[in-house]
């Protein structure tokens, strides 16, 4: 897989074999937003080069500093100590940002440090950046899964493991193919346990409790033609460390199942998003039973996701549809059901992803926009995003994406970043997907990953590390079909 990025906003250690002291006076310039990603650990600088390079580079923190002085921010130092490790100090304190880049233990632990920096630890780091984050080296994915029209990855632990859910929707004749659950094992995700899925479309983790449940969206059987078929919700069996099924749940075409926890009630529901037939439905969990029963439906043809989220204490739901236009719900105290909030003129969208930044206070959705409206032959070339005005949300941004199947948020660093998973050009499914960074006013372009036929994106940490993870779902290859692989990315610092 080829894998092509913009250059970094966010630094990887750097360090130099040497027996002098290099050190000199700097101030700090603002950090701008970019991408803080990776594959796997870099590979280490060589001797002979960092010699040439460190002076020159630690120059270069000074010119850095004097085209964008920042003259409210601690001075600070950097270079090289005794032991040739590069550090960083300030008026509080010196901090040692690893050692030679010899082994993955070293990288990993930069990351670390970078991913717990204090704000002014930060602001030094971001001077480092054209020293350590280069476009020479493009660290490889970190591991590739193996997938049959690959639909969605759910990232999730139980019991301090880790674990992938992969949602195979096709290979190139059948829809009946099995999904898999893949276990980490301390250095990479091995096939856990086989569930059988019939054109696969989306997976759900959630928990209730001490209990852990998997809901798969089972979409369709044929390329002929789309029939109710039922979705499934598995259970977690501890003595067993294997999933079962707990229940199974009507469906016609289902694309997504989402759960969450209703913030005026305590409910657990379940949504499920149906393509075909007339409506989509609301399940709620029976506290006694502990089944999902149907609770309301929603009369809009070409269901395709639901998003839940909560502004000032209310609960709505969003849901993108692919027929009819886009609308958000909002929970109505009185009638007990979702009323009809707002509505968006949108046809063809995927995906809706709900955040927020400054603390909670301003509220984005960002619509996945697949086919382009008015010529639905053609992809889609942009996505729009909405910010909420505090009474409504309105239009904030247009995003380029192509063809986008779904969007995924998540934060690193205090960044916000939004990666679009771009299913496929005019001209095949072989082409870039993006991730989007938040410069404190717009999303701008972070790095570009190759990526084919990508369904969405999925940002996730294993326990006992922060270290950030991307996996991505592909469906489609022109060259490989269904069979191409699925891919898990890892950040280095600077990049995925």
């Amino acid at each position: 897989h080829t894998h092509t990025h913009t250059k970094s906003e966010f630094p990887s250690v750097l360090a130099a074999t040497t027996n002098r002291r290099l050190q000199t006076q700097i101030r700090p310039a603002p950090p701008r937003p970019a991408m803080h990603a990776t594959s796997s650990s870099a590979t280490a600088t060589p001797t002979w080069l960092l010699a040439v390079l460190v002076p020159l580079l630690l120059t270069s923190c000074v010119e850095g500093q004097q085209q964008a002085p920042d003259a409210s921010s601690t001075p600070g130092r950097v270079g090289l100590d005794l032991d040739g490790r590069l550090v960083l100090s300030d008026a509080h304190n010196t901090t040692t940002l690893g050692a030679l880049l010899d082994h993955d233990e070293k990288q990993d632990g930069y990351v670390q440090f970078l991913l717990s920096a204090t704000q002014q630890q930060a602001t030094t780091i971001a001077l480092l950046q054209s020293i350590v984050c280069r476009d020479e080296h493009t660290p490889p994915p970190l591991q590739q899964l193996p997938t049959q029209g690959g639909a969605k990855i759910e990232a999730f632990h139980i019991d301090g493991i880790s674990y992938l859910a992969l949602a195979n929707q096709r290979n190139d004749t059948s829809y009946y193919v099995p999904s898999y659950v893949y276990r980490y094992n301390g250095s990479a995700f091995q096939p856990h346990q086989s569930l059988p899925s019939v054109g696969a479309a989306d997976w759900c983790h959630f928990s209730i409790g001490e209990e852990h449940y998997l809901a798969l969206a089972n979409h369709r059987d044929s390329s002929e033609q789309i029939v109710p078929l039922d979705s499934v919700v598995y259970r977690w069996q501890r003595p067993t460390a294997t999933f079962v099924v707990h229940q199974t749940i009507s469906s016609n075409g289902a694309t997504d199942v989402h759960h969450f926890q209703h913030a005026n009630t305590g409910d657990h529901y379940l949504t499920v998003a149906n393509l075909q037939g007339a409506f989509s439905t609301l399940y709620r969990r029976n506290s006694e039973s502990g089944l999902f029963a149907p609770a309301q439906t929603f009369a809009v043809r070409g269901g395709w996701d639901f998003e839940s989220f909560v502004i000032d204490g209310l609960q709505y739901l969003a849901m993108a549809t692919a027929y009819e236009a886009s609308t958000i719900y909002h929970w109505d105290a009185n009638t007990l059901a979702f009323e009809v909030f707002q509505t968006f003129d949108t046809l063809y969208a995927r995906d809706w992803q709900w955040f927020s930044t400054d603390g909670g206070h301003t509220h984005f959705l960002a619509l996945a926009q697949h086919l382009n409206a008015t010529s639905p032959g053609l992809m889609a070339t942009a996505s729009p995003i909405f910010r909420w005005n505090g009474t409504l949300f309105v239009p904030f941004q247009s995003v380029p994406t192509v063809g986008n199947h779904g969007w995924t948020w998540f934060s690193l660093t205090g960044t916000s970043y939004l990666a679009a998973a771009n299913f496929r050009s005019d001209t095949g499914p072989d082409i870039d997907s993006a991730l989007y960074a938040w410069n404190g006013a717009a999303f701008q372009e972070a790095q570009r990953i190759r990526t084919h036929g990508a369904v969405e994106w999925t940002y996730f940490q294993l326990p006992n590390s922060n270290i950030p993870h991307l996996a991505i779902a592909n469906m489609l290859s022109g060259t490989q079909g269904f069979g191409v692989q699925s891919v898990v990315y890892q950040f280095n610092g600077c990049q995925f």
